[in-house]
């Protein structure tokens, strides 16, 4: 009865510890994956690569069925002779356009968007913090929880961006003058707008309030360059779960040993 009891007392904690290991093996998978859509000139078509690396099927398609709701996306299309247009049905943690080429991206939801210096992005879909960079087109088509329009030292972009929504907050800078045009809030449906060789804010002072809260933990967007993706972390690592079950196996191997030894 004894020994009874004792295994199953080791049966149980080894299960428990396998149960609390899978979790976090788990979790760790979930992780975000980083997609990159780049243009492949010498196959002369879009293909992508997953977290840097290239994949054995680089059509769109293996693309779609892989991204899962809060990946990050990067469009990369230096070598574009063609447009393009994602369809994404998952929401996007983060979605870097890096590309000359106007590229159209359809999504549920990003938390992050950002055009970086000279791309041409076109976002259909609600985003949560939004920024536009030198040079760089931005085109919103849906709500902004947060705008940045500022470079790191404090001057101002030379971009274009447009938020058919509304904006909650936004900090731009003056691109001419390099002095603090914002922040401002509550920006009317349609009425946020940056133009380049203008002025930078082209909406009337009428459409937005220069009174409110700024959001917790807001900081000015810091200037970004496309090598800056290149700090992406890589996910995956040594897989440890033949590991953890060798050591199940010893907790239920010890087990035994200690019950026959009692017995004798």
């Amino acid at each position: 009865m004894k020994r009874m009891r004792f295994l199953t007392a080791v049966f149980a904690v080894a299960v428990m510890v396998i149960l609390a290991l899978t979790s976090a093996l788990t979790a760790s998978a979930a992780a975000p994956d980083t997609w990159t859509v780049y243009y492949d000139k010498d196959k002369g078509e879009w293909a992508y690569l997953l977290n840097k690396e290239h994949v054995e099927h680089w059509e769109l398609y293996y693309f779609y069925e892989g991204f899962k709701d809060g990946d990050k996306l990067v469009v990369d299309g230096a070598d574009a002779t063609q447009s393009l247009t994602l369809d994404m049905s998952k929401r996007i943690s983060e979605l870097a356009f890096s590309t000359p080429q106007t590229c159209v991206v359809n999504a549920p939801g990003v938390d992050y968007v950002y055009s970086l210096q000279k791309s041409v992005g076109i976002l259909n879909a609600d985003a949560v913090k939004a920024a536009v960079f030198e040079d760089a087109t931005l085109q919103i088509n849906g709500n902004v929880k947060e705008f940045y329009a500022k470079a790191a030292d404090g001057t101002g972009v030379h971009a274009n961006a447009y938020v058919s929504g509304t904006v909650d907050y936004a900090e731009v800078t003056q691109y001419k003058r390099g002095t603090a045009a914002l922040p401002a809030y509550n920006f009317e449906a349609g009425s946020f707008s940056l133009k380049k060789d203008t002025i930078v804010l082209a909406t009337p002072a009428d459409k937005y309030s220069i009174n409110g809260t700024v959001p917790s933990q807001s900081a000015s967007v810091e200037n970004a360059s496309a090598k800056e993706l290149d700090a992406v972390p890589k996910t995956g690592g040594f897989d440890y779960t033949p590991v953890f079950f060798m050591l199940s196996f010893v907790f239920l191997a010890g087990g035994v040993a200690c019950s026959r030894r009692k017995e004798l």
